[in-house]
């Protein structure tokens, strides 16, 4: 009678797809001590062998340095990454939780070699020394041929200042997508132009000396950005705008003290004539009130030649941590109509979000129940989520729900089925879904002890 077959005896293709697998289970994230390739390579050494024999189980490359006894072997992790995944591409993810011994210079030097193998590259950084330039010296001015994707993330917001930062100034002609959070890319890259994704964000100031500098980005070359999310909090705008003929996807972080004027100003910055959806974060409702109902007329203009034919989603958003008592201030006037304009700016708008605003009531009844039809013909959706007086306004939304044409999406305050007839269209939503890709970059310490990773 044969003897049941061991783990030992079963082929290498399929002890390496059982390796696979346990990478996909454990996902992203996990302790490198963790990961199945370290444990697969220390089960056995046929196992090892097998594994330290398969390039493509080496190829998502994720470390976090820290200030430990432990500092030298994860720089021996990345080591092996490399070493092990030869000639396959990567990505690489560093992460920099504290000032070690070790600079950020040393890991890219390690790097810097592999460059035309790399095809995503993020680092992440707890803080940054005052001459941060030199830590990423080993990539300033080579080419990356390969690279798809780059993240640079500065987490230290006691540091407020948004850095210029210059990589790849030979070129990197396959890269799609950057984010860059308190840095900004100068001088400005061969690669903007080439660029589909850029996200500039991260709560920081602009140094005074680099206000001029900061959008030099885009006037230097020819764009091709279909998305674009841009940190314009206290930027002097220089005087002529941008042309982005490609545009679709276009996010705005504003002043939230800015008038109703400028924070059109820096919408109007980019000329955009396919833009199909609008985001602008750090409004108020008396500003949204008067850009839709009182817009144009005798007491607001939009900028000169601002329109966006083909735009079908537009949202106001105002983040959480951001405080508004506007209608809880004695003297304050909540916005009314003034006139009717028969012009829109918007005149192919199917959805508009509105999220933290102060004066919703006052947005919803206008929306819903006003004596003048909307300007907007094609408006299918309202999505409503008010942090405040969400009582008032949901019972303008009671009043309203039963001859409203529009669907509405409403979070979870507000959302009141049993109240309303089952022929109504409204569904509740996961107000995440808006919020968070403002919330900042989320930055997961893997382990509040870091284990030995080998």
């Amino acid at each position: 009678m044969n003897s049941p077959p061991t783990i030992l005896s079963l082929p290498n293709e399929l002890l390496t797809i059982i390796a696979a697998a346990g990478q996909h289970d454990c996902g992203t994230h996990t302790p490198t001590a963790h990961k199945s390739e370290w444990i697969l390579s220390h089960v056995s050494r046929r196992f090892r062998n097998v594994v330290i024999g398969t390039p493509g189980l080496w190829t998502n490359i994720e470390v976090r340095f820290a200030e430990n006894s432990y500092e030298h072997r994860f720089a021996e992790v990345l080591k092996l990454h490399l070493q092990r995944s030869n000639p396959l591409n990567v990505s690489v993810s560093l992460g920099i939780l504290d000032n070690g011994v070790a600079t950020l210079a040393e890991w890219l030097l390690q790097v810097a070699p592999e460059i035309n193998r790399i095809e995503s590259l993020s680092v992440v950084l707890r803080s940054i020394q005052d001459d941060f330039s030199l830590e990423f010296a080993p990539l300033r001015h080579l080419a990356a041929p390969n690279l798809l994707n780059l993240e640079i993330i500065n987490l230290d917001f006691v540091w407020t200042s948004r850095l210029p930062l210059q990589l790849f100034s030979a070129e990197a002609p396959n890269l799609s997508s950057v984010r860059m959070d308190g840095f900004f890319p100068h001088p400005a890259p061969p690669w903007i132009s080439s660029l589909a994704t850029l996200k500039i964000d991260g709560e920081h100031f602009l140094r005074d000396d680099d206000n001029v500098i900061y959008l030099s980005m885009f006037q230097t070359q020819p764009l091709s950005l279909v998305n674009l999310s841009i940190d314009l909090y206290k930027v002097d705008l220089p005087p002529t705008s941008v042309r982005a003929p490609s545009l679709a996807s276009l996010t705005i972080l504003i002043d939230h003290a800015d008038d109703d004027l400028f924070m059109w100003r820096n919408v109007a910055f980019f000329d955009c004539p396919a833009l199909t959806q609008l985001t602008i974060v750090g409004t108020h409702g008396d500003q949204v009130f008067n850009s839709l109902f009182n817009a144009p007329g005798p007491r607001f203009e939009f900028p000169t030649g601002m329109s966006f034919p083909l735009l079908h989603t537009l949202s106001f958003i105002l983040k959480p941590t951001i405080g508004c008592d506007c209608e809880d201030t004695e003297g304050m006037t909540p916005p009314t109509r003034t006139h009717f304009p028969k012009t829109t700016s918007f005149p192919a708008l199917t959805s508009l979000i509105l999220y933290n605003q102060c004066y919703t009531t006052h947005l919803v009844r206008e929306m819903l129940m006003g004596s003048h039809p909307l300007p907007w013909p094609y408006l299918k959706t309202l999505t409503l989520c008010p942090l405040r007086h969400t009582s008032d306004v949901r019972m303008v939304i009671e009043e309203a729900v039963q001859r409203s044409v529009l669907k509405l999406r409403l979070c979870p305050s507000l959302f009141c089925p049993e109240d309303w007839s089952r022929h109504v269209d409204a569904e509740v939503f996961d107000s995440e879904q808006i919020i968070g890709p403002f919330r900042g970059f989320h930055y997961v310490q893997l382990a509040d002890t870091l284990e030995d990773p080998l």
